[in-house]
């Protein structure tokens, strides 16, 4: 189940990111992955990293992305608290 939901989060970062900041975001987004199967990511980290992503989106996609955070914020940390236990 974890592997097909970091599948689905990279395919989403990946499907936004504009093509010269893929490198980047993959880097962004494997360092995270990584510190989460390791029980390191923090829910503060988590928020700086989407953060980091969101600067890496294209554009004309941004305003979008920001409003499904917004709007899913508590699902997400849910999620990340009840995945890091």
């Amino acid at each position: 189940m974890v592997n097909f939901i970091q599948d689905r989060i990279y395919d989403f970062v990946m499907d936004n990111v504009s093509g010269d900041n893929r490198k980047q975001a993959t880097q962004i987004l494997n360092t995270a992955l990584d510190k989460f199967e390791d029980g390191e990511l923090s829910l503060d980290e988590l928020w700086r990293d989407i953060d980091k992503l969101l600067d890496l989106a294209d554009p004309e996609k941004r305003p979008q992305l920001e409003q499904q955070l917004t709007q899913n914020r508590g699902i997400i940390e849910r999620y990340f608290k009840q995945m890091s236990k």
